[in-house]
């Protein structure tokens, strides 16, 4: 007895092969493969960016450092004789560079 060939059941194994290959197609940078969706695109940080990311952090710091003191004067604990003797020589060295007699 002949049996009628059924072409359904090889067309959804074939479609089931591509739509398998059709999600690994592509490849990640290091070989490994990268699902349909995904990206294998990578990113790389300029110079420009990694200054712009530390000039961040640096304004962040600042800004922490103006409210601390802020806070200091504002309890009246910031003033200390080092501070003052530290203020004292800033201003006299920056005095003795000017030439008053000009």
């Amino acid at each position: 007895m002949i049996q009628p060939v059924n072409n359904n059941n090889a067309n959804v194994s074939a479609f089931r092969d591509a739509s398998a290959a059709d999600q690994t197609r592509s490849a990640g940078k290091n070989g490994t493969p990268v699902a349909r969706g995904q990206s294998a695109d990578s990113v790389d940080i300029s110079s420009g960016g990694e200054r712009l990311a530390n000039f961040e952090v640096a304004r962040n710091e600042h800004s922490a450092r103006i409210e601390r003191i802020r806070s200091e004067i504002g309890n009246g604990t910031y003033e200390s004789d080092h501070r003052i003797d530290r203020t004292v020589d800033r201003l006299l060295g920056e005095l003795s560079s000017i030439d008053f007699h000009a």
